[in-house]
């Protein structure tokens, strides 16, 4: 019996064979089994929701290390002797580090999605993981303020760098039923990374500094929290490394693995996937000019299961099938696009609000003339509403905007991100005006507040998705990711608590009500003169209104008293020195408004209705773009299907 021959093997036999051999291949080098087990859209968006945790838990660990970071002595070690406080940061130096980073952040989301044109996008998203890495192990291990301070530039500059990929990566890995629910996971992160980054911050020195009520001199703890705390932030002989570092060293050993896992991905070429969606979308635009969900044809439904076959996605945007223009000609061509324009200043009028509601939701809550809270009171309460609304209602909004009005691609898709983000903000604003003006209790103020976030957080993932599709072409997402990036925080939480600030500073001391009742002592003031003396605590304090509340702040007394024989110290015990000291606190200070936070915080909350009007400016200009292009493919399928008239 003649032996068979590889020539003469059988094609059944021959191919059971080869694949036998490549199964035994993929054992011995289970590596290359990571594209089909690890590189899942699932485990991906897992990955990256970890890696948008960590960035925003390192944001609330800085917060709330920053009373131990001001008293550590390794980072005062070259504080000048000459200065106010010696033994400590000021509140400057301290507002530098968060200013620094965030600096870092806004520019390198830009510059590393202009670098796309000339390096792999996924080389740029493991260089950005690498320096952020670098950042909080330097942080860990600072040796002076500079340093401190350089480490957080390079910290925000990583995160800044994969921001807008990761994002766009999402989108292009997302099954197109689900894609906003996607972005909502990955964007969920942000509302729990800096809860639990604050708590693990503040933990780590045992104690943290009491929130003061800023209309009150008499309620102000911070020189006394001082003495407590600068004992337990000092680090002793036996223990240089202060608690307040190892919470950073842990972050970054977190990071490592995320880091690892991106160096083992090994791109497969797929050139055609996005192709292949981004025509399922076109057909999908010129099918409808309905809004909201429609039937899905048989023909649509047939290339959606189709496109869903595809598996295994890339991260390469030269793999994609895509080729990423030049900088000056996307930039331009975005700033250009209408709708990217008008969701951006949306968007930044979104985010300037958030950015005033940190700041100063815990003073308002600490300084209110009817029921003040404590300051862990009120961030206790304050961060379980946030983390709960916000897990809540990113959800929630995702999964309307999927399952309920038909998805966030294409231009329909787009149309629903607006309407939805206009119809949330909207119902958002009066429970954020009944929380501030309104409400009388605390429960009441949580109440309304709790049901504002909730709304404002329903349209946190389709934002994001109508940034995506606002883009004039998928080849320049990453780019307008980066440049929403940048706007929103350059023109968002960036700038709005210091114009808050400085609008609560204008409505407190210079109200028309308080002004005429404000008298400061001068050097040259002689005893006071008794008798038919008007008492401006008791008229300043009379005033009452829907809009401004007054309350009396008494001046300094003088350092000493005027008498014949010069400056005399101030006597308690000596009737007629009582007597001064009663007239100076009753006459000289300032008569201001307790509700300027308040009011403040209301014209802030405004800026939501004009996001409103972006949007819905954007809503408008999106449907009649869809009914052009429905009208010309239905006039198109006209002339094909209108029969050859014969001579």
């Amino acid at each position: 019996m003649a032996e068979h021959t590889p020539s003469t093997i059988d094609p059944p036999t021959k191919k059971r064979s080869t694949s036998r051999i490549r199964s035994l291949s993929k054992i011995r080098n289970p590596l290359k089994l990571r594209h089909r087990l690890f590189y899942s859209p699932f485990v991906l968006l897992l990955i990256f929701m970890f890696l948008n945790f960590l960035t925003y838990f390192d944001r609330g660990l800085l917060a709330g290390a920053l009373p131990q970071i001001q008293f550590d002595t390794t980072i005062n070690s070259h504080q000048s002797a000459s200065s106010k406080h010696p033994g400590k940061l000021s509140q400057q130096k301290l507002g530098a580090l968060v200013s620094t980073f965030m600096g870092g952040y806004m520019i390198s989301a830009p510059v590393f999605a202009c670098a796309e044109s000339m390096v792999a996008s996924v080389t740029l998203i493991r260089i950005s993981i690498a320096l952020y890495i670098l950042g909080a192990i330097l942080t860990s291990f600072s040796s002076s303020y500079s340093f401190l301070l350089a480490a957080r530039a390079v910290v925000g500059i990583g995160q800044g760098g994969y921001a807008s990929f990761i994002t766009t990566i999402i989108d292009s890995i997302a099954p197109l039923q689900s894609r906003t629910m996607f972005l909502g996971a990955y964007f969920g992160m942000i509302v729990i990374g800096p809860a639990i980054g604050i708590v693990v911050g503040g933990s780590t020195g045992g104690t943290s500094l009491e929130l003061h009520d800023p209309l009150d001199s008499t309620k102000f703890t911070h020189e006394a929290a001082v003495a407590e705390i600068e004992g337990a932030f000092l680090p002793s002989d036996e223990n240089p490394f202060a608690p307040w570092r190892i919470p950073f060293l842990l972050e970054a050993m977190a990071m490592l693995p995320v880091f690892f896992f991106m160096l083992l991905y090994s791109e497969r070429r797929q050139k055609k996937y996005l192709r292949r969606r981004q025509s399922y979308i076109d057909s999908m635009d010129k099918e409808s000019s309905d809004i909201i969900a429609h039937s899905v044809s048989p023909k649509r439904k047939a290339a959606l299961e189709d496109l869903n076959k595809v598996k295994e996605f890339d991260l390469n945007a030269e793999e994609n099938g895509k080729d990423v223009p030049r900088m000056k000609d996307s930039i331009l061509h975005l700033l250009r696009c209408k709708q990217f324009l008008l969701t951006t200043i949306g968007y930044c009028g979104l985010t300037f609000v958030f950015g005033a509601l940190s700041v100063y939701v815990l003073p308002f809550l600490s300084s209110h003339p009817v029921f003040p809270l404590s300051a862990s009171t009120a961030s206790m309460y304050v961060g379980c509403i946030t983390v709960l609304t916000g897990i809540l209602g990113t959800a929630f909004g995702g999964f309307i905007l999927d399952r309920v009005l038909g998805g966030s691609e294409g231009k329909h898709g787009l149309a629903r991100c607006h309407l939805l983000n206009s119809i949330c903000v909207l119902l958002a604003f009066p429970c954020g005006f009944c929380a501030f003006f309104v409400s009388k209790t605390y429960q009441g103020f949580f109440f309304f507040l709790a049901i504002a976030e909730f709304f404002v957080f329903m349209a946190n993932a389709p934002i994001n998705a109508a940034t995506l599709s606002s883009a004039p072409a998928m080849n320049v997402r990453t780019l307008a990711v980066s440049l929403s990036i940048f706007f929103i925080h350059c023109f968002g939480d960036f700038p709005s608590p210091i114009v808050v600030g400085g609008l609560i500073d204008k409505m407190t001391y210079k109200h028309s009500v308080c002004q005429p009742y404000t008298h400061s002592p001068t050097a040259a003031e002689a005893n006071p003169v008794f008798g038919d003396a008007l008492n401006l605590k008791q008229h300043c304090e009379s005033h009452t209104g829907l809009t401004y509340q007054c309350r009396w702040l008494p001046a300094n007394l003088p350092v000493g008293r005027n008498s014949t024989m010069g400056r005399d110290p101030w006597n308690p015990s000596v009737p007629h020195h009582r007597a001064e000291m009663q007239y100076f606190r009753e006459n000289y200070g300032q008569c201001v408004n307790v509700y300027s936070i308040r009011n403040s915080l209301i014209f802030v909350i405004g800026l939501w209705l004009l996001s409103i009007c972006f949007w819905m400016a954007a809503f408008v200009l999106v449907t009649k773009d869809i009914k052009r292009q429905c009208a010309r493919a239905h006039q198109e399928d006209t002339l094909l299907i209108e029969p050859t008239k014969l001579p």
